[in-house]
């Protein structure tokens, strides 16, 4: 039978389509029941050319401006970014709910998450000490190594979610895997900063209030009741950058609380409507976020562009040589993206291969972190080839994003849950003085 000839207007397939991502349902779904995530690629373009105009903004910043105006400028620069930081991190929180009765579970998370940060950091900081001219020392490298090991939270969740992936497995664990896994990197920094500058009393404050955040969390799960609209959201994160700041300037430095863990802890303990069981909350909460998305994607937009506008300057270290330097930085590159594919051999009985990749690919994007640890390594002494490195691998990273969500919503398509293993049958009893066949 002959094929029918197209219609005119005849439309050509839209390439955008392939955003639109078959993928698993949230973690309590039963196996076999995909969900269809909508996703709007405009967004993942708009992320990716404000990472870009930040990184050209910051480079040319350098040159042009006076010593003492760019000082006040990364000033300006670095508290704007952490009160966008903090206003996502309280998003986030506000949408992380977790079953208490499954708190084994969330543990072996945590291992996980930290496996999967240190894998790459310890492969990053190996090369930093071996392959450099010159070297390292040990403990320079396991500093500055450690900003390939943690996944930009608020990157990774802007991007998934422009990605129609909000409702995924995928999503729903790499969210729990990222914020792991900067908390893991923030936690770590103690011991780190013990070895570099030697052991201080007041770092035991970090750790400390680390400690009394994430317990106040777990008790006061979505309990306390106070208002969370997008201005309200606003109104907290500016005042947890302004704490944290005047927390540092009372402390002469010493104690650098970072907004990611209260901002978390913040939007954990709000009881929103839709954790509530009631259907018309639920539908009431759902209409309010959509009137809230324009703002939540603007806050994202101009976040991504501050991320690369963070970034030092690249022009340190240039006297090893281009072709030393480009072979460096592909180096790292690639040690941070295989690093973070050590998540494939992990949650073998829930999904398959592919999800496992996507989510491999998923968690490659840093960004906030570990520019935070570039810029602790410089305040510390650290200097030349290394630290180009570093930053150039960086910012690769943060173009590469986009290329990594993509990728993983190309894999969840293929992806599919698992099928819970079922229990072995109980063994035959055999009663006394009977022969079985």
């Amino acid at each position: 039978k002959a094929r029918p000839l197209p219609q005119w207007p005849f439309r050509p397939p839209n390439p955008w389509q392939a955003m639109t991502v078959r993928a698993n349902a949230g973690p309590d779904a039963s196996p076999g029941s995909p969900t269809e995530g909508q996703g709007k690629p405009w967004k993942i373009a708009a992320f990716t050319g404000a990472l870009l105009l930040g990184l050209v903004t910051s480079q040319v910043s350098v040159v042009f401006m006076s010593s003492d105006f760019y000082r006040s400028w990364k000033a300006v620069v670095q508290t704007v970014t952490m009160l966008c930081l903090s206003f996502l991190m309280v998003q986030v929180g506000y949408e992380f709910n977790i079953d208490k009765s499954k708190a084994a579970s969330y543990g072996s998370d945590y291992l996980i998450a930290m496996a999967a940060a240190g894998v790459p950091w310890l492969m990053v900081s190996f090369w930093l000490h071996f392959a450099l001219p010159g070297g390292m020392p040990w403990s320079a490298a396991l500093l500055l190594g450690r900003f390939s090991a943690p996944t930009s939270a608020g990157l990774l969740f802007s991007m998934l979610e422009a990605a129609g992936l909000k409702k995924t497995w995928l999503f729903s664990k790499a969210r729990i895997l990222a914020i792991f896994d900067d908390l893991d990197t923030i936690l770590l920094l103690i011991p780190l900063k013990v070895v570099i500058s030697g052991f201080r009393v007041e770092l035991l404050a970090d750790a400390c209030i680390a400690v009394l955040l994430l317990t106040l969390a777990w008790v006061k799960m979505h309990s306390i009741a106070i208002p969370a609209t997008w201005r309200w959201t606003m109104v907290y994160a500016f005042a947890i950058t302004a704490g944290c700041d005047q927390l540092r300037r009372v402390s002469h430095g010493h104690i650098e609380l970072e907004v990611l863990l209260p901002s978390f802890v913040l939007g954990c303990i709000v009881n929103l409507a839709h954790h509530s069981p009631s259907k018309m909350v639920v539908d009431e909460e759902e209409s309010h976020t959509a009137d809230e998305e324009p703002i939540l994607t603007a806050v994202s937009t101009i976040f991504m562009m501050l991320v690369g506008m963070s970034l030092p300057s690249l022009s340190a270290g240039a006297s090893a040589g281009v072709g030393t330097l480009v072979f460096h930085v592909l180096a790292v590159t690639v040690l941070m993206i295989v690093g973070k594919c050590f998540l494939v051999f992990c949650y073998t009985e829930e999904v398959d291969i592919w999800t496992r990749l996507a989510l491999s690919l998923g968690m490659c994007p840093r960004g906030e972190v570990g520019a935070g640890i570039i810029v602790l390594s410089l305040n510390l002494g650290l200097e030349g080839l290394p630290i180009t490195v570093s930053v150039i691998s960086l910012a690769v990273n943060l173009m590469l994003s986009s290329v990594f969500v993509l990728g993983a919503c190309a894999l969840a398509k293929k992806g599919r849950r698992l099928p819970p293993r079922a229990a072995a049958p109980p063994p035959a009893i055999r009663p006394k003085g009977v022969e079985l066949a």
